[in-house]
């Protein structure tokens, strides 16, 4: 699950070079009983700022991933990270939330404004019941939610916590208990406690991304609905 941070951005700023213009005064000759005439040197002229170029605008169709957390070691199942701090509710990048899952890297990814604030390794579908690739929108949201499919050992519905839902074929987003020998029946499951925050930072309607070998990188953008 190793996870690496090639998360540099180039910023590139315009110089602006003046040129000075020096005008040399001439010199001229009368008869000696005259002085000569006083050499005149003219000031250069002041060099004239050229307009900024303005930034491009931003396309509102994509959504710019533009920081993302620093992981300096390599990750667990079971383990995340969470930390709002680079993209606080109502900072100037705006609240829109993204989640992007890789499937081959077993990893979630959640994006406010651009900027990642939670990590987590995850589990996914085995290969007779995959995980679905693609881009979706949380369709429903349950904080205390049971399968109407599989059941756990008491007999009732199995438990998935924290829910949202994603397909109305009953893919979810849920807290499960993240073993590196467990698969899912296709849901993404994620740690209760992560599952919780994300539950708590997200809204109906806001767009997951499912890939598999397709790790999202600072600079690129995706379509935002």
């Amino acid at each position: 699950m190793a996870r690496s941070s090639s998360l540099s951005l180039n910023r590139v700023a315009a110089a602006l070079i003046g040129t000075a213009l020096l005008g040399a005064g001439v010199i001229a000759l009368w008869p000696m009983a005259k002085p000569a005439a006083t050499q005149v040197v003219s000031a250069p002229p002041k060099p004239v700022a050229k307009p900024a170029t303005p930034p491009a605008p931003t396309d509102p169709a994509l959504y710019p991933i533009r920081s993302a957390l620093t992981i300096d070691h390599k990750m667990k199942h079971g383990e995340w990270v969470w930390n709002e701090a680079p993209a606080p509710v109502g900072g100037p990048d705006g609240d829109v939330v993204l989640i992007t899952v890789d499937l081959k890297a077993q990893m979630m990814s959640v994006f406010r404004g651009g900027h990642e604030i939670g990590v987590a390794v995850i589990e996914h579908g085995a290969s007779d019941k995959p995980t679905p690739l693609g881009a979706f929108n949380i369709l429903a949201k349950h904080a205390d939610y049971r399968s109407r499919t599989y059941v756990d050992d008491s007999g009732r519905g199995a438990p998935m916590p924290w829910a949202q839902q994603l397909t109305t074929s009953g893919v979810f987003i849920h807290g499960a208990k993240i073993r590196i020998d467990w698969g899912s029946n296709g849901c993404v499951g994620i740690p209760d406690a992560f599952a919780e925050k994300l539950f708590g930072a997200t809204k109906v309607g806001d767009r997951v991304i499912i890939t598999d070998g397709a790790v999202m990188q600072v600079g690129n953008s995706v379509p935002a609905a």
